[in-house]
């Protein structure tokens, strides 16, 4: 239910008044005006019956309504809704200003010639996580995520901003209100893992499953481009080949070359047929009487006991997506959903399994079709603790390291040598090699927790040792850092370093350990690869933020460099991979969508479908015109459930198919015709 308060709109028939330097905001209670202000050279009118037209010129262009301080307390959500009048897709950044008392954010998608009405929760849930929230129990609200805290009756500014490294934005708001959705936090989750509540498309009996079976019956299960036994481009040959994957440079671009000698553009998705599992001993209240099925009942095989890792605790899980595929297609549900899978990823132009994909996916012979797998290190070794990050870095200076990288690798090579199809291999997953590109000094973020590391810390003794070699004394290194420490013993035992303004001398000392530390990172695993006679290509640690000297160690080591890269474009904070003198691989990238009783997060959110195949349309186009682009691959297969992933409570929906293992036919269109594209310019000489 829609309780709310309108603090701008047409709604009440009549926009506010334009006066000079302020807007004065309509408002039902409790806030009685704003003022307009613009930042960053932005522009904006009133017109009447329509809304406030703004222009937001360049990056951080920003129309703003200063509430003075507001008290948002008696509500949960705000709604707006823009018009994107421009001829393209594009991101919009909604900030939230509490003063001292904190800021929060929300990113979204609008398509070209679009209005849409968002709405942002005002607090992120205690339960899921990723600035992600509950479906609202309203089929027609758009929900977008919400990063950051606020005092809710602290509530200064809002800001409309452009976020985009280059671009005008034309926008017109013309609906701000203060919502209360009465978001349902109990029985949430039908008996197909799906909101239990009515929306477009929502499945409502085992024979609507049973039905999608025609329609993938009807599909081709081939490439849409003509294509060899490796589904490398036929007639893109450059020589015999050699037996095995391998990548060259071609007259100014990079590609990689099929055993047989062909060219291959890697179009994958990741975590095919893994299924949307979700805890549910700990969180009974979320599901819906009947959503769990009994003891005893033929989709009782689809519960597992694990260990939930944010609490610690055993807990019990339950796997939705595959128990769908069992009411689908019965006992056969195993192998009749991968080989379906395997047909649809073909037809939609899709060539590679990529990583965290089923294992029986990887491992079945009658499956012919090109994989990139993923190891993580593990063992007992060394850590270097990064606030603020999801992942943790290993210290690749401690030996137990180097001996969990051979514990890890070493029994898996064997079983990927026999693989003629699999391409080559991840090695780890977004390390914190550097911070977020806001943050002050991200790019020695690394090096500043190295020096914060207890005294045992082996990386920190290697750099002390290495600062101790270079100023000998003491004194010549406080000259150049700017620093006080009472002796080298002083700097090892210290455990807060964290300069806001280092000198220059400082930042080139950052800059050398973290080429140190890289190339020991890098080296170490390239090294176990080769002596362990891996005949695929090391695909680098799927970069998420990285400093340059990481990149710098990956192109020395790597085969290909990845990245993972959930931003409106590639290029629009990572265009400096786009000259480098190596295969680049996005190794991630999606959009979320948060209509059809889904949920959109973290991952810029799409309002609609159809924005969210505007943002992947514009997103591939900038993709096509890197030169050392080798591939790309969607994360993920299925949407998640709604209550949270398992392993870090997410449920934002990602899905090239929904959790009823439906496929979203408008994206998937795209898909295929822009996989086609990428596949038959390599053709081009």
């Amino acid at each position: 239910m829609r309780v709310g308060k309108l603090l701008l709109g047409t709604l009440l028939g009549v926009l506010p008044a334009l006066i000079p330097a302020s807007l004065d905001v309509v408002s039902t209670g409790g806030i009685s005006g704003a003022s307009a202000y613009t930042e960053k050279s932005a522009t904006y009118s009133v017109v009447q019956g329509v809304g406030v037209q703004m222009s937001l010129v360049q990056t951080n262009s920003a129309f703003g309504l200063n509430f003075g301080t507001s008290d948002f307390t008696p509500y949960t959500d705000i709604a707006l809704t823009l018009t994107n009048s421009g001829s393209a897709v594009t991101q919009v950044e909604v900030v939230f200003d509490s003063g001292s008392n904190g800021w929060a954010w929300s990113d979204f998608v609008i398509g070209a010639n679009k209005t849409e009405t968002v709405t942002i929760p005002l607090q992120p849930s205690s339960v899921v996580a990723w600035g992600n929230g509950f479906p609202t129990g309203d089929g027609t609200v758009c929900q977008s995520s919400f990063f950051g805290t606020i005092v809710k009756n602290s509530v200064h500014k809002i800001r409309i901003w452009n976020p985009l490294i280059s671009g005008v934005q034309h926008l017109t708001l013309s609906q701000l209100a203060l919502e209360n959705l009465n978001t349902p936090t109990s029985a949430i989750v039908d008996q197909y893992g799906q909101p239990n509540y009515s929306f477009a498309g929502r499945i409502t009996s085992d024979s609507q499953l049973a039905s999608q079976i025609l329609s993938d019956n009807a599909l081709s299960g081939q490439l849409p481009y003509s294509n060899d036994a490796f589904d490398g481009v036929a007639g893109s040959g450059i020589d015999a080949g050699t037996g095995k994957w391998r990548v060259a440079k071609q007259n100014g671009k990079w590609y990689i070359i099929t055993p047989v000698g062909t060219r291959f553009f890697s179009t994958g998705v990741a975590c095919v047929g893994n299924g949307s599992r979700a805890f549910c001993l700990n969180n009974a209240s979320l599901f819906a009487t009947g959503a769990l099925p009994a003891a005893g009942s033929p989709l009782d095989q689809f519960y597992f006991n694990t260990t939930n890792p944010n609490t610690g605790q055993p807990d019990e899980g339950f796997d939705f997506y595959t128990s769908n595929l069992e009411r689908k297609y019965g006992s056969a549900w195993q192998a009749t959903g991968d080989a379906t899978a395997v047909k649809r990823l073909k037809t939609w132009g899709f060539n590679t399994l990529g990583p965290a994909s089923d294992g029986i996916l990887y491992n079945n012979p009658s499956i012919q079709m090109p994989n990139m797998q993923v190891a993580q290190i593990a063992g007992n070794f060394r850590t270097i603790t990064c606030p603020g990050q999801s992942f943790i870095m290993p210290d690749p200076y401690d030996p137990n390291w180097a001996t969990a990288v051979n514990s890890t690798l070493a029994p898996l090579v064997p079983t990927l040598n026999r693989d003629p199809y699999n391409v080559g291999l991840f090695v780890d997953n977004e390390l914190p090699w550097a911070q977020s590109w806001t943050s002050a000094n991200y790019r020695f973020d690394l090096a500043f927790n190295v020096l914060s590391a207890p005294s045992d810390q082996p990386a920190k003794q290697r750099f002390e040792k290495d600062l101790l070699t270079k100023y000998r004394t003491i004194a010549k290194l406080n000259s150049a850092w700017g620093t006080s420490f009472a002796s080298f013993n002083a700097l090892l035992a210290n455990t807060s370093f964290r300069p806001a303004a280092p000198s220059l001398a400082l930042q080139l000392d950052m800059r050398s350990f973290l080429t140190e530390f890289a190339n020991q990172y890098f080296s170490i695993i390239r090294a176990k690869l080769t002596s362990l006679g891996y005949h695929g290509l090391y695909l680098g640690c799927r970069f998420a933020y990285y400093c340059p000297e990481a990149v710098a160690a990956a192109v020395r080591y790597c085969d290909v460099v990845s990245f993972n890269c959930y931003d409106m474009t590639p290029s629009q904070y990572r265009s400096d991979l786009k000259a480098v003198n190596a295969p680049v691989l996005i190794s991630e990238f999606a959009f979320s969508a948060s209509d059809q009783g889904r949920v959109g997060g973290s991952s810029l959110c799409c309002p609609s479908e159809d924005d969210r195949v505007q943002a992947y349309q514009n997103y591939v186009a900038d993709a096509s015109t890197w030169p050392n682009l080798v591939g790309l691959q969607w994360y993920k297969w299925e949407d998640e459930v709604i209550s949270g992933r398992m392993w870090d409570n997410s449920n934002q929906d990602l899905g090239i198919v929904s959790v009823t293992d439906v496929p979203y036919s408008q994206l998937v269109a795209a898909m295929a015709q822009a996989n086609t594209a990428f596949n038959t310019r390599m053709l081009t000489p």
